[in-house]
């Protein structure tokens, strides 16, 4: 058995954006995620078996997650019911000041993006680091794309 070298790597501006139009929809895309991972768990701790709230879930990913498909992947969104928005800030705060887990270098590509990394060690389990967190939650609640990150 051997340790495994897990992380993200991505390319995006070397400023992320903070017009209207975009923190906008980041916060709606932010808003509706918690909304929809709080009523997800609530029908689920009352009846998992409950076939009319499994049909309620499925209409509120369609209608208000459209890059989701398992409402599984998105547990994690609950811990930002007190602030949705949160998750932005955060995102803000690994992409323009890194954390232990991260390292950034300016795009030999071009020079108005950098090229973003985190990640870490492990032993089959997911890194724990905030970069790597804050990166994995931003990528499936789908705020790379709002934010020209790739």
């Amino acid at each position: 058995m051997s340790a495994d070298f897990i992380s993200y790597c991505v390319f995006g501006p070397n400023k992320l954006s903070t017009n209207h139009r975009k923190m906008k929809k980041a916060t709606q895309v932010m808003n509706d995620l918690v909304a929809v991972a709080l009523r997800a768990e609530h029908l689920q701790a009352a009846d998992p078996n409950d076939k009319v709230a499994e049909l309620e879930l499925e209409e509120l990913v369609q209608t208000k997650l459209k890059n989701h498909e398992d409402l599984y992947d998105l547990r994690w969104a609950v811990k930002y019911q007190d602030k949705p928005s949160r998750l932005i800030d955060e995102l803000f705060e690994v992409w323009h000041h890194g954390s232990y887990d991260t390292s950034d270098r300016l795009d030999p590509r071009d020079p108005k993006r950098k090229v973003w990394y985190a990640g870490d060690m492990t032993w089959g389990d997911e890194p724990s680091g905030f970069g790597f967190v804050t990166m994995k939650h931003a990528d499936m609640a789908g705020l790379l794309d709002i934010f020209e990150i790739e």
